[in-house]
């Protein structure tokens, strides 16, 4: 059976062996500016297994990490206690290599990760699909429908109360026929669309995103594109028009992000409803706007 994405240790997510794509999780570490910490921690593992192996490459490695995580001032200098620092650079000076020299601040590294950044990476993949970019973009798109009907009620009404006028005057078909608050509801559409793609933009979790069971979260904004452009791509994902990429990093047995999906589905249903029921509300309201012809009661 597929375990919970939430139950899974991250000591395997660190090492590599994730249930989820890895550059979900990487993205989402460097966006926290601890890309370096798992980066040590990575790189230590090789270094121990070439250790092992007794690979020559073994020398390399530890003054790679040496001059790259550990000396004052490097370029990917991890945030460790300054006796452990300088225990370190002591081993460096006297090349005394060993497997386990990185021990101590491996797990220092790992301790801040699984306490905290895992447990945030955790909840956000768990309550939002859609990274920043994604949102914006929502947010203008759902501005747009809104502003369509806005217009379209705005036209409706001014041309009832034209006709409204015109037929105190005389009689005409065409007339009565404009004369009707129901050509009201050719706003509801864009009204829908609008309060939907707004709420997504608030809440970052995207409804066609949650069917399609894709998601974009930690997804680095250069890697996607507009909100409008990913909307018709998952659209067409649905309908079975394209076919998904594959986006997997390793093996599918291990993959969770089904479950994953599963979760920001069943929070994108209710939403759904929130916002389907809000907007007909809405809509009954304008539709009880003067003119009010025909009269319902």
């Amino acid at each position: 059976s597929t375990p919970k994405f939430d139950e899974y240790p991250f000591e395997e997510v660190a090492r590599g062996m994730a249930p989820f794509p890895l550059s979900t999780f990487d993205n989402f570490i460097y966006s926290e500016q601890a890309g370096e910490n798992l980066d040590f921690y990575r790189e230590v593992d090789v270094y121990k297994k070439n250790f092992e192996l007794k690979n020559k490459k073994t020398l390399s490695l530890f003054t790679k990490i040496m001059e790259t995580y550990i000396v004052p001032g490097s370029e990917g200098e991890i945030n460790i206690s300054g006796d452990m620092r300088e225990s370190l650079l002591e081993a460096k000076a006297s090349e005394l290599i060993s497997p386990d020299v990185f021990n101590e601040a491996q797990r220092t590294v790992f301790a801040v990760m699984a306490s905290d950044k895992y447990p945030r990476f955790l909840d956000l993949i768990r309550s939002t699909n859609l990274n920043d970019k994604l949102a914006t973009g929502a947010q203008r798109l759902g501005r747009s429908f809104l502003f369509l009907s806005v217009l379209i009620v705005g036209t409706s009404i001014g041309v009832q109360y034209y006709a409204e006028s015109e037929l105190e005057r005389r009689d005409s078909r065409a007339l009565e026929i404009m004369n009707n608050r129901f050509w009201r509801l050719l706003a509801f559409p864009f009204l829908l669309w609008g309060i939907g793609i707004s709420t997504i933009a608030k809440t970052k979790l995207c409804i066609i995103c949650s069917y399609a069971g894709s998601h974009y979260a930690t997804q680095r904004a250069e890697d996607v594109p507009r909100y409008s452009i990913l909307i018709y791509r998952e659209i067409k994902l649905l309908l079975g028009r394209s076919k998904a990429k594959e986006r997997m990093e390793i093996p599918p047995s291990k993959s969770i992000m089904d479950d994953i999906a599963k979760v920001n589905k069943d929070k994108s249903r209710w939403i759904q409803r929130v916002v389907i029921f809000f907007s007909i509300v809405l809509m009954v309201g304008i539709l009880l706007l003067p003119p009010n012809k025909p009269k319902f009661f």
